[in-house]
């Protein structure tokens, strides 16, 4: 009997494999110059054909391929001035249909996670988005934003979940995703060596697979910490020979690549997240996490005269080309263009939620609203009124001006109910390996969070899928220990 059933699993085996050799097949015809009338066409219909064979045989192979898609897609535009970034964007769209199909047909697979906290908070911010769509200084604009959410959490939160369900894939998420980063910043460091590797080149050269340095830098930030801990703790991850060496070389390669990102808000997070590695090690709780930061924003709000005083006596200049000048550039307010700069997009967030403090302008209006909060004496000479050069440069002001306090709300419980039950997976891991891969993505999740006060990015797959695929990670250890 168990004879039989072997010889089964081998005959079932070789099926499998006919499907993905003829995908093969036809890849290798249509890029053969033999055929060019019907390169595009076979091209377009293997490409099609091997995702709906993925969608309905191998789920797990769709979202391993799209972590490793993500870090290589770029922005196509259309003539009507539609952009989308392919192939990542079109393989997202595809997966939140499928997950939307699966949640309806089979609601017993993803009820534990559905009922999850980190689920339901991020339901409840999407419910918020399409509420202050409603109330919009152009719904269009808005409703669209919430869908792209809408989408983003049910593909990397929900549809992710139910794969990282198994213990294996966990560990696999982070290396997918580093893996496709590869040429992207072998790309980059091309580009950049065209200038000798100055500072102020660094803006951009990430192009066209990140838009600018500092997305390019927040997403290598959030990687580091999980490729440090597998170098680190090759054992406890099964990691030698060639397997061991490839890792150690990858963590090497993203370590070099960060520190040309010339990325400020990306070094400081990595910073801080190494702080908050030692704070798990002395075994922190979240209420603790929790007053030191009011405490640490007490102490800044009733000392800001007197730090303010401090910033303006620092005259180094992030666009002066030195590295020096570069780091010492963060502390300075009052002639680097970009921190003022910052600091005018976060004053007209303040002053456009004080007109409209309950339901903001409306999710993805921040850039085409805030020109005209602004005022003279906070300008700097890379200020505009169009519109044209992002957004609140903060995920938590950002927040605040398109979706009001209720909004900014929603955006820190979310923060620190990640952290919250990231702390209790890894204090409640059943093994080493789990505790260090939950680990690895908390410190991910800690550099984001860091940098979301410089910076907001998770309108962008490169960056979303990275921070709710960090908490499908946390959501789905959770979940497996209980």
């Amino acid at each position: 009997m168990q004879m039989e059933l072997q010889e089964q699993h081998k005959k079932n085996g070789y099926r499998e494999l006919i499907l993905p050799a003829a995908f093969a097949l036809l890849f290798a015809v249509s890029l053969s110059p033999a055929f060019p009338s019907l390169r595009n066409s076979l091209l377009l219909f293997t490409e099609l054909a091997a995702v709906a064979y993925m969608l309905i045989f191998r789920k797990g192979w769709l979202n391993g391929l799209l972590l490793f898609l993500v870090p290589l897609s770029v922005p196509v535009g259309a003539d009507n001035g539609f952009v989308i970034d392919l192939p990542g964007e079109a393989l997202t769209g595809l997966l939140a249909v499928s997950a939307f199909c699966a949640v309806l047909f089979y609601p017993a697979r993803f009820r534990e996670i559905i009922r999850h906290p980190l689920v339901l908070i991020a339901l409840a911010e999407i419910a918020w988005m399409v509420a202050c769509s409603s109330f919009s200084a152009d719904p269009l604009v808005s409703f669209k934003r919430s869908i792209v959410r809408m989408a983003y959490v049910s593909v990397f939160m929900i549809l992710f979940s139910s794969w990282l369900s198994e213990e294996r894939n966990r560990s696999r998420f982070i290396l997918l995703y580093a893996i496709g980063c590869i040429f992207p910043v072998i790309n980059t460091e091309i580009n950049h060596s065209t200038l000798g590797f100055l500072p102020l080149t660094a803006y951009w050269a990430s192009r066209p697979f990140f838009n600018d340095h500092t997305l390019y830098g927040a997403c290598l930030a959030f990687l580091l910490p999980s490729l440090v801990i597998f170098s680190v703790r090759r054992k406890i991850f099964g990691l030698s020979g060639w397997k061991y060496a490839a890792v150690v070389l990858l963590t090497f390669f993203m370590c070099v690549a960060e520190w040309l990102s010339f990325s400020r808000a990306a070094w400081v997070s990595l910073v801080i997240a190494a702080v908050f590695a030692v704070l798990v090690r002395a075994r922190v709780r979240l209420w603790m996490v929790v007053s030191f930061l009011l405490v640490f924003v007490s102490l800044i709000f009733f000392n800001r005269d007197y730090l303010s005083g401090l910033a303006q006596r620092d005259d180094s200049v992030s666009s002066k080309g030195t590295i020096t000048e570069h780091i010492l550039s963060v502390a300075n307010i009052q002639t680097d263009a970009s921190n003022v700069e910052r600091i005018n997009r976060w004053n007209c967030a303040i002053r456009m939620a004080e007109e409209r403090p309950l339901t903001g302008f409306g999710p993805g209006m921040y850039q085409f609203e805030y020109g005209r909060f602004q005022l003279k004496t906070d300008m700097t000479h890379i200020s505009t009124y169009t519109g044209d050069r992002g957004h609140a440069h903060s995920e938590f002001f950002n927040a605040l001006s398109e979706t009001g306090f209720p909004g900014l709300i929603i955006v820190v419980v979310i923060m620190f109910t990640a952290i919250g039950y990231g702390l209790r997976v890894i204090y409640h891991s059943k093994t080493e390996k789990e505790r260090l891969v939950v680990l690895g993505v908390l410190l991910g999740l800690v550099s984001f969070y860091v940098h979301g006060f410089f910076n907001a990015f998770l309108d962008t797959d490169k960056m979303a899928i990275l921070v709710f695929g960090s908490m499908a990670v946390i959501l789905a250890t959770d979940i497996s220990q209980r």
